[in-house]
């Protein structure tokens, strides 16, 4: 009897510790970070790009109702790309250069979580982007290889997750960008007397940047 009192109460407290805190009336804190690298290399082989990217987004949130949640995130992102020709009689470098870009955001969005288990549980984010950055590119030897410019852009994004509430108050969620649409308005620095705009639409397993994230509910 001693025994299975022990268990029984072990399991409660085992259940009651990953609750996961997602109702009405909580508020959740906390951010993600994502990296991602990729290479690309043209058919003939005479040029290739390399990009990295580094993005943090602290956010807060508040449940509106069970397992429902609205909050705004704060975003920063700076990536890196590099730019290399080569000769096709010898293979040597014609010219390499760089781009490095920084961006800031906020990210109203919306999310609504499906219990999978106990601490486990299976969500869906909407969130509408609003970001501002700077870039400029340089060759190797330092110089410009153009002006640097300054844009502004947009992106609605639909983005899956899983969250897993190792206590009832922590949690630690993984996520990518399954769908989104950006529009972008490009502008010379700092004359500022050119325009552009660009329209890019992603599908995330085509474009795969995960992203893990640390809440706390409260």
């Amino acid at each position: 009897m001693k025994i299975k009192s022990i268990i029984t109460i072990a399991i409660s407290a085992f259940t009651l510790t990953t609750t996961a805190q997602t109702e009405k009336g909580t508020f959740l804190l906390g951010g993600s970070v994502g990296y991602s690298s990729n290479k690309h290399k043209s058919s003939s082989q005479s040029t290739s790009t390399k990009s990295d990217f580094i993005t943090i987004s602290p956010k807060i949130g508040y449940f509106v109702g069970n397992n429902f949640a609205i909050g705004t995130k704060l975003d920063y992102t700076t990536s890196k790309n590099m730019y290399r020709s080569s000769d096709y009689a010898n293979g040597s470098d014609v010219f390499s250069s760089s781009e490095k870009t920084h961006r800031y955001g906020i990210s109203p969005f919306a999310r609504y979580y499906i219990s999978l288990t106990e601490a486990l549980k299976f969500y869906g984010e909407l969130e509408m982007l609003f970001e501002k950055g700077k870039s400029k590119r340089i060759y190797d030897n330092g110089s410009p290889s153009s002006s640097p410019y300054k844009f502004n852009a947009y992106r609605p994004a639909l983005s899956p997750g899983l969250v897993f509430f190792p206590s009832k108050k922590w949690a630690i969620e993984f996520s990518f960008p399954l769908i989104s649409f950006e529009r972008r308005t490009y502008s010379e620095l700092p004359e500022a007397n050119f325009k552009s705009n660009t329209n890019s639409f992603d599908f995330g397993l085509n474009t795969f940047n995960p992203k893990l994230g640390f809440n706390y509910h409260f």
